[in-house]
């Protein structure tokens, strides 16, 4: 979860420390006062490209953090260990930092890291919708993934697929077998 956005020189914005609550957390506001521009300063933190046109006037770097809560996230705690990214359990602190060269560096709780790896960290941490995009709300793998979860059925449901997987190549096994024996009484038939 999100706990807290803070923007410095992006756009418009000469700095900003945006607070979000568990749960639905909403931007309103009238046309021109900025919720896109914090939702774009948002893809930045999470891996997308960024023009030094955006660096506020008279500026020399934007800088967008985001610090995000870890409890319940057993898959992303998992993620940091194997890739020896942090030993944080509670909370994690992403930057991400582009100067006036176009030159952009990333951060997971104050290591360096390639821009390839907060992409993934960040589709694993997030996931954005918009109007007209690909949304991971609309795959069926999603919905068992958040049930299963909420269950706490993740080993369950992985003992069960491989199950099923097992139960599936022995069925096609034997409806090999029975072509293959109808086939041989076929056989036996003719020669006889």
């Amino acid at each position: 979860m999100l706990k807290k956005l803070y923007i410095k020189d992006y756009a418009i914005i000469d700095e900003i420390e945006v607070e979000f609550q568990e749960g639905l957390n909403i931007l309103t506001g009238e046309t021109g006062t900025g919720k896109s521009i914090i939702i774009g300063a948002f893809g930045i933190l999470l891996g997308e490209s960024c023009s030094t046109d955006f660096i506020r006037k008279g500026a020399k770097k934007i800088i967008v953090e985001g610090h995000f809560s870890l409890k319940k996230k057993k898959k992303i705690k998992e993620y940091l260990t194997s890739n020896d990214i942090s030993d944080s359990t509670d909370e994690i602190i992403i930057r991400r930092e582009i100067n006036i060269t176009g030159k952009s560096r990333g951060y997971i709780d104050d290591t360096p890291m390639k821009l390839q790896t907060i992409k993934e960290f960040g589709n694993m941490l997030v996931d954005m919708h918009g109007q007209h995009e690909h949304q991971s709300i609309l795959k069926n793998d999603f919905y068992f993934e958040l049930l299963d979860e909420y269950g706490k059925l993740t080993g369950n449901s992985q003992s069960v697929k491989r199950l099923f997987l097992e139960l599936k190549r022995l069925e096609d096994e034997k409806i090999k077998m029975v072509k293959e024996i109808k086939s041989h009484k076929e056989q036996k038939e003719l020669m006889e």
